[in-house]
């Protein structure tokens, strides 16, 4: 059994059909000893809180909630969990995802344990609808030993409710996180120049894909555009020896993203194509 502490960071907003099933996938983790798990609970309009409130009362002081009287924002109320966290190890899990393998704690831990230049490790998850039927999607698909911060910049292949880091590595997230439109990236990226991030392969969580996901629901243009957007952003506040990297994944990306967008280009009439690609063509040129 592990006996370093671990911390489940776990927000969660509008989940009222979901997150018992997520908290009680946490509570079924075996081998770990002590498990806290930190629940940031945004003010949702539905009935989230009362169903957190009920399940807290059966396991006091395991089961932390952090049920805000107003809505912080999914960015603010993430950085509120994460500072609450105080185990040796933090685990993520949003509200409307759940753990698979009550194994999945422990043996992520003695994958750390086993590697100590790994900041983290991480797994692919498998995708399913609202009712958590399986889409026939996996994240990501393929399999490598370990990613780096230049991987990374590439594009994210790390599903949040899959990592688990060492809370020594990254104590505090800086204030700045605040200001992105995701969570995950910019924290697996922060990890990751501590020290690669090992993959595991077995599937040991799915993500679930509902009309209520902030992100999910977004058309995958929209996403896409919004990712780009991210490169400058934390260019301007990581260190200046993270900015080839950076720059090279950004240009990575648009050169993808104008691939998918070829369909656009066929598809549409020849100067509406032209028209919506160019922006990311001209960022390739300049490379």
């Amino acid at each position: 059994m592990t006996t370093k502490k671990v911390s489940v960071c776990m927000i969660t907003y509008n989940h009222a059909h979901y997150i018992e099933q997520a908290v009680r996938s946490a509570l079924d983790q075996q081998g770990v000893a002590p498990l806290e798990i930190i629940i940031g609970e945004d003010a949702s309009t539905d009935r989230t809180a009362d169903v957190i409130r009920s399940i807290a009362t059966a396991y006091p002081g395991q089961i932390q909630p952090r049920l805000h009287a107003s809505n912080l924002g999914m960015m603010a109320n993430f950085l509120d969990a994460y500072a609450a966290c105080t185990g040796d190890f933090i685990a993520f899990l949003e509200g409307d995802d759940y753990w698979t393998n009550p194994q999945k704690l422990k043996l992520q831990i003695e994958a750390l344990e086993a590697h100590p230049h790994w900041s983290g490790c991480f797994h692919p998850v498998i995708y399913v609808n609202q009712n958590g039927q399986p889409t026939g999607q996996v994240h990501p698909r393929h399999i490598a030993s370990e990613v780096t911060f230049a991987d990374l910049c590439r594009g994210n292949c790390i599903q949040t409710c899959s990592l688990v880091i060492r809370r020594d590595m990254l104590p505090a997230l800086p204030d700045w996180v605040r200001t992105m439109p995701m969570g995950d990236w910019p924290l697996c990226l922060l990890a990751a120049r501590c020290g690669p991030i090992g993959m595991l392969p077995e599937p040991m969580a799915c993500y679930r894909l509902h009309s209520g996901g902030v992100w999910s629901t977004q058309a995958w243009l929209t996403r896409s555009l919004k990712l780009l957007d991210v490169y400058p952003q934390l260019a301007e506040h990581l260190p200046a020896e993270c900015l080839p990297d950076l720059f090279a994944g950004q240009h990575h990306f648009a050169r993808h993203l104008v691939d998918e967008m070829g369909e656009i280009t066929q598809s549409l009439s020849h100067r509406l194509g032209f028209a919506l690609t160019w922006p990311l063509r001209r960022l390739i040129s300049r490379r």
